[in-house]
């Protein structure tokens, strides 16, 4: 039975004689741990606060509390029977395991918690073996696995194993080292008894609160320990974190406020401008409006000497309606080859057009020009005329020699639709005619061309597939060779995911079977589309749960579920480029894969319920 203190109830280490002493060993009286016979101090065992008594109020929950350790590995705890196949190495079960701590309470009650990693590693296997020399506070001690976890649990010491093999350390946290005790004669008095200091505030306003704080303190007297409680009086308590979150919010809100009332009455002061108005016709003759040359670079105001800034015109739209302008994407054209020969067509039809007006106009003009000498001696004629017929031709006078009679057009309107209907039926028999078509033997070529390009594309459909195999080989040779097992098949389904998600899909490079991540346990190429079931998606990921820690494994399940929802594949074009009977063959397996993933996230979170 270990002594207690008299003060605190603590128990307290047997020593040999004391902690203190370089030549000294301290150490637990239950811990199988051997004794290393040298110069410098030796802590083993469970016992907490060995070197620093104040550390049992940070690692114990109650003071007569005891500790004891274990290692924890995910096989042990599942409870699973593990087979010939799910054996683990031992390197295996070192890389995966991981340090607990159980506190067992006087009262019989246990409950356990994780040992942190010591920092400069990534597991409890990196740290190395214990027992070893270790430099606690700049001392060099000899140190079991049982002490170590210890000051691994203590905040206040930060535990640091270096990568380059040189002696570990376990130091104060910066900011968490407490400050030097106070002299004995100031915590003790002369008759030995502990003495209790209060610091009374001079008002009672509450809201000042106090919190009691224990702070140990050493003595001359190494066999003698006294626990000395002060009440502190503390600043008044700061606002709570829901209070800094909600001001936080509300500065927020009426920064958001401010810029809307600013961005309203703007656009309240700025006049409606139409764009019309604002666009400048470069075909103008603005040489009246170039300004005059000045020696400085910009214009100023003459009455403050500023320089004016250009005021940026923004289109504005009624509230009325909602036909914005948006710049759109032009569609492209689709031009086929009988388009190309109907604008052929018409241009030919127009240019034979032009040239039979270009005739008609011109026997028009010579016909007018032989009428031209009979309207002349006409007007020479009516000014020989006596004076009756002058004060006549006062009443009406005649045309003016500038003015030309009306000249009636000499080809006759029937005579022209005549003339066209000629040189159409002219053109008409000119032109080559095919020969008819039989319906049945044109249905005949029509199902062979459609055959032809069938075969076509299922051959362009298999060349692509082996060429998908040719490169997944020549990538990943090691899948063709050797045991398939559930652990390569989980490696083969994260490298085909890898490239899955990064992949850009075009027309030009469609997607084929091979190269999408399934998630079944089948060996890639050996299995088709009708495989890929909800068996199988149910089998894969009940042994990746089997293989992943609870956390990985659901992360896991939501990335994958992502991955192949049928929205995801739509956005991303997954089948641009992919013939219709393969399309058809992916949408459904693809479908089948989402909604089985959907089911197990479902039964997983009702477990983790």
């Amino acid at each position: 039975m270990f002594p207690f203190n008299a003060v605190s109830g603590r128990p307290k280490p047997p020593e040999t004689p004391s902690i203190i002493m370089e030549t000294s060993t301290v150490h637990d009286p239950m811990s199988t741990t051997a004794d290393f016979a040298s110069s410098i101090k030796t802590l083993m065992g469970t016992i907490v606060g060995l070197m620093d008594d104040s550390q049992k109020d940070r690692v114990l929950s109650t003071p007569d509390s005891f500790l004891s350790f274990s290692t924890f590995h995910p096989l042990t705890a599942s409870g699973r029977q593990a087979d010939g196949r799910q054996k683990l190495s031992a390197k295996t079960q070192l890389d995966n395991a991981k340090r607990i701590v159980i506190e067992t309470l006087a009262t019989g009650e246990t409950f356990w918690r994780w040992v942190p990693r010591a920092r400069g590693v990534r597991n409890a296997s990196e740290e190395g073996k214990f027992p070893r020399k270790v430099s606690v506070c700049g001392q060099e001690v000899m140190m079991g696995q049982e002490q170590w976890d210890i000051y691994k649990l203590d905040p206040l010491y930060d535990c640091y194993v270096p990568q380059d093999g040189t002696q570990t350390t376990i130091t104060p946290n910066k900011g968490k080292e407490k400050g030097p005790p106070g002299p004995a004669s100031e915590a003790s008095s002369s008759s030995g008894f502990s003495k209790r200091s209060f610091s009374v505030s001079d008002t009672d306003d509450s809201m000042h609160k106090t919190k009691q704080r224990r702070a140990y303190v050493e003595t001359d007297d190494e066999e003698e320990e006294e626990e000395v409680s002060e009440i502190v009086e503390e600043m008044p308590a700061g606002p709570s974190l829901y209070d800094k979150k909600r001001q936080r919010w509300w500065e927020v809100e009426q920064s958001r406020k401010e810029r809307r009332e600013k961005l309203a009455a703007r656009s309240a002061r700025q006049p409606t401008v139409d764009i019309a108005e604002e666009l400048i016709d470069l075909t103008m003759d603005d040489a009246d409006d170039v300004p005059v040359a000045s020696s400085s670079k910009r214009a100023m105001d003459e009455d403050d000497g500023r320089i004016p800034k250009r005021k940026k015109v923004r289109p504005t739209f009624s509230e009325q309606t909602n036909d914005i302008p948006f710049k759109t994407r032009p569609a492209r054209k689709k031009v086929s080859r009988v388009s190309i020969l109907e604008k052929r067509e018409q241009e030919a039809r127009e240019a034979r057009d032009a040239a039979f007006l270009e005739e008609l106009f011109t026997e028009a003009a010579e016909q007018r020009s032989r009428e031209m000498p009979r309207a002349r001696s006409y007007s020479h004629h009516s000014h020989s005329n006596g004076a009756s017929s002058s004060q006549q031709n006062a009443r009406h006078p005649p045309p003016s020699q500038s003015e030309e009679p009306e000249m009636e057009d000499p080809i006759p309107l029937e005579e022209k639709i005549k003339r066209m209907r000629e040189i159409n039926e002219r053109e008409s028999a000119q032109r080559p005619r095919a020969p008819p078509v039989d319906p049945r033997s044109q249905a005949e070529a029509e199902a062979r061309e459609r055959e032809a390009r069938k075969a076509k594309e299922a051959e362009q459909a298999r060349a692509r597939s082996e060429k998908a195999k040719r490169r997944m080989q020549q990538e990943h040779p090691s899948w063709a060779y050797g045991l398939w097992t559930q652990k390569r098949a989980l490696e083969c389904y994260r490298s085909l995911s890898e490239n899955f998600d990064v992949r850009k899909f075009s027309a030009e490079e469609p997607i084929v079977f091979e190269e999408i991540p399934w998630p079944v346990l089948h060996k890639p190429g050996t299995y088709a589309h009708s495989d890929v079931d909800w068996s199988s998606v149910e089998a894969f990921f009940k042994e990746s749960e089997y293989h992943m820690r609870s956390q990985d494994y659901k992360t896991f399940l939501q990335t994958s579920q992502r991955r192949f929802h049928p929205d995801r594949w739509s956005a991303r074009r997954v089948y641009s480029g992919v013939q219709q009977k393969e399309r058809d063959e992916l949408e459904l397996a693809s479908g089948t894969v989402s909604k089985a993933i959907g089911c197990l996230w479902e039964d997983f979170k009702k477990q983790r319920a």
